[in-house]
């Protein structure tokens, strides 16, 4: 088994202008509401914790920050945002917080205070090969669709929308949402 060499993991780490993640909920393109929202770019209603599209502009402007680069935005978060991490099981601090729960005589749950070690992370030699899905919806219909299609504004093709997960309701009494996996659904109806 080969040893992972983590100075060297850390010196690779992004160094660049981002810092945070991007979604929708910050673009002029996407109007502030909760639930899904109509999107200009895509064309169809997104959710607003998706991950930004490349037609990404932003509400607030900062005059003072450099402009948005799609592309090392990408870098960062495949590279950085999304790249799992382990405890490597050696202590740098303690904290003092909320530790637990515990009953109390009267049987009510009261909160438990005390001492709890803070640990030191190390990433991990590895990032996600897939970014997590974006959720779209169209006519009562929720879609996950793959980032890569929807980071080109190609979430609607050719008059279809192409799914990893197809979710819908015949009637609205219905319980359990039907369930569609990898396909094609015609955006003018089936």
């Amino acid at each position: 088994m080969t040893t992972i060499d983590h100075a060297l993991m850390k010196s690779l780490e992004y160094n660049g202008e981002y810092g945070a993640r991007y979604t929708c909920k910050n673009c002029v393109h996407c109007p502030v509401g909760e639930g899904y929202q109509p999107c200009d770019k895509q064309g169809v209603d997104v959710l607003p914790s998706n991950n930004v599209c490349r037609a990404y502009e932003a509400r607030i402007k900062n005059p003072s920050a450099p402009e948005f680069n799609f592309d090392d935005y990408l870098e960062f978060l495949g590279s950085d945002f999304y790249r799992p991490f382990r405890s490597t099981g050696k202590i740098i601090g303690e904290g003092y917080g909320m530790i637990g729960l515990e009953i109390t005589k009267e049987g009510g749950w009261r909160s438990k205070y005390g001492k709890y070690n803070i640990y030191e992370f190390e990433d991990c030699a590895h990032c996600r090969v897939n970014m997590p899905r974006c959720h779209v919806e169209i006519d009562g219909h929720k879609f996950e669709i793959d980032y890569r299609r929807y980071r080109e504004c190609r979430t609607v093709e050719d008059g279809a929308i192409h799914f990893v997960l197809h979710l819908w309701k015949d009637k609205p009494t219905q319980r359990r949402y039907n369930k569609e996996i990898n396909g094609k659904y015609e955006v003018g109806g089936r």
